[in-house]
């Protein structure tokens, strides 16, 4: 990760299998804190293709483990993701 004018960029991994072939394998990716560090925005890519997910809710912020969730909508359906990172 790097911080770059308030953005922390990093490089997001499709890892072995991607959900549509024709998707990129790496992406170029930044984040930034909002309202005193309670919540995040990610933007995935850039130029046409950028994504900025819906603002993220932190739950955790610690030294070993970082957890976030936002609400998204599938379909009809509104969908909560539960992203979490842990320490090596």
């Amino acid at each position: 990760m790097l911080l770059i004018g308030g953005l922390i960029s990093f490089t997001s991994d499709e890892g072995a299998t991607k959900c549509n072939i024709t998707d990129a394998q790496t992406t170029a990716d930044t984040w930034a804190f909002h309202d005193s560090e309670s919540k995040i925005t990610i933007t995935s890519g850039t130029g046409a293709i950028a994504y900025t997910m819906p603002v993220a809710i932190i739950g955790t912020l610690e030294e070993s483990t970082f957890k976030f969730s936002y609400d998204d909508s599938l379909g009809n359906k509104l969908v909560t993701h539960t992203i979490t990172f842990g320490k090596k």
